[in-house]
């Protein structure tokens, strides 16, 4: 991901910064679109790398979409859409499709997902779920071949409550006929929403939130249209909060609902962060040193794995040893070497990083390999002391929307020296 980012670090963050909607709901609001038979319109959707890219590959597939002040009009594909073949950014965010295009179409054909069918756990949790509802199953010439003319209700046990299996097994079983309870479901706000516009659509599934979710199918009518607005992003609103943690500030995060944020809110408590929760906003004041802590990622309502690069550079500025364990995400830790770059004394043990704070942050040249990895970056130099050059820094705009000038905003000292341009996404 192209993008070089100049930041000037040892300067506490101050201020408001306004949170928009989320960017996981933006991408399974608009998957949701792909199984309606009429306009959808989605209000509130940030206009994010991830987002965009995925607008660009319903275009593709033959979606007509208008753009109106931030408000979003997806138009129903005429045919069976053909996926091109694509990246694989682009692909991870596709298998939110699978459901929706098989529930619409009945028929879903896609490139084969990194590691391929048997190899990629992810993968597995989608097709175990659609073979359950029916569904048939193929590889043919290193694409995926999913078809589900009769798909009937049943009960689908998933093994770990992932986000995108859930989703596809919910959207899957609307169009098969009869009950479906799908049991071990993620409980993640983004798909509360998401399942909201369902619902408009004229979807009949209840339990979302929950560890069950029941799903009436129509066993062949069509989804109508809708119209919704997305959830805030709880992630954007911790990844500022955190940076405020991190350089010592006082920063309040408005247009956010602080009970999605719980589990991050009370981690930072913990470290001895005075923290203000009201009516659609967070206050954060730091007045003294953090105190180590121990954080284990977990699924919502746990502790965010996204977040936990981030948390890994706000707990170089405590006063201890703190310790940070992933549970579920295999291979994430991809950010602890640049940390040690700026001197930060932080080491790994498989899923587990052992952080030693405080220690002397120095400016160095670093660069982020994925969206997680780039905030965390941005958050330790902004600690450090002197200049920090971060390299591949169009990751930060992966899923935040405007993210230096909101930084800028605070207090931070950022700027571009190379900004990537549309075409990089």
């Amino acid at each position: 991901m192209p993008g070089t980012l100049l930041i000037r670090g040892g300067r506490s963050l101050g201020g408001t910064v306004s949170i928009g909607g989320s960017y996981e709901a933006a991408l399974t609001l608009l998957a949701a679109a792909a199984a309606a038979q009429r306009p959808v319109v989605l209000h509130n959707l940030p206009s994010t790398r991830g987002v965009l890219r995925f607008l660009a590959l319903l275009s593709r597939l033959g979606h007509r979409m208008e753009n109106t002040a931030g408000t979003w009009v997806i138009e129903p594909a005429p045919t069976l859409p053909v996926f091109p073949e694509t990246d694989s950014g682009t692909l991870r965010q596709a298998i939110l499709l699978l459901g929706p295009l098989l529930a619409r179409w009945r028929r879903v054909e896609m490139p084969l997902p990194e590691g391929g069918v048997g190899h990629n756990q992810a993968v597995d949790l989608h097709l175990k779920a659609l073979s359950r509802l029916g569904a048939s199953v193929a590889v043919e010439r290193g694409r995926l071949l999913v078809e589900g003319e009769k798909l009937e209700g049943t009960e689908i046990v998933l093994d770990v409550p992932g986000f995108a299996a859930t989703w596809t097994a919910v959207t899957a079983a609307t169009a098969a006929k009869g009950r479906t309870q799908i049991l071990g479901c993620s409980r993640q706000p983004e798909l509360v929403d998401a399942v909201t516009l369902l619902n408009c659509m004229g979807a009949r599934v209840s339990g979302a939130g929950t560890e069950r979710i029941t799903v009436i199918g129509t066993g062949g009518e069509e989804l109508g249209g809708g119209v919704h607005e997305a959830v805030p992003d709880r992630l954007a609103a911790a990844f500022y909060l955190l940076a405020a943690a991190g350089t010592g500030g006082e920063v309040k995060v408005k247009g956010v609902i602080a009970e999605h944020l719980r589990a991050v809110t009370a981690k930072l408590e913990e470290m001895g962060v005075a923290i203000r929760a009201g009516e659609q906003e967070i206050g954060i004041r730091v007045a003294a040193a953090l105190h180590p802590v121990t954080v284990r990622t977990s699924f919502y309502p746990g502790f965010p794995s996204f977040l936990q690069p981030v948390m890994c550079s706000v707990l170089l500025a405590a006063d201890g040893t703190s310790l940070v364990s992933e549970t579920y995400r295999e291979g994430r830790p991809l950010h602890l070497d640049e940390l040690q770059r700026l001197g930060g004394q932080i080491s790994q043990d498989g899923p587990l990083a052992v952080i030693r704070g405080p220690g002397r942050l120095s400016g160095a040249r670093l660069r982020a390999k994925d969206a997680a990895s780039a905030q965390a970056l941005v958050i330790a130099a902004l600690m450090a002391g002197g200049e920090s050059i971060v390299h591949e820094a169009g990751w930060l705009e992966e899923t935040l929307e405007d993210p230096v000038g909101h930084l800028g905003g605070l207090g931070a000292a950022v700027e571009w020296l190379e900004k990537p341009g549309p075409e990089d996404f």
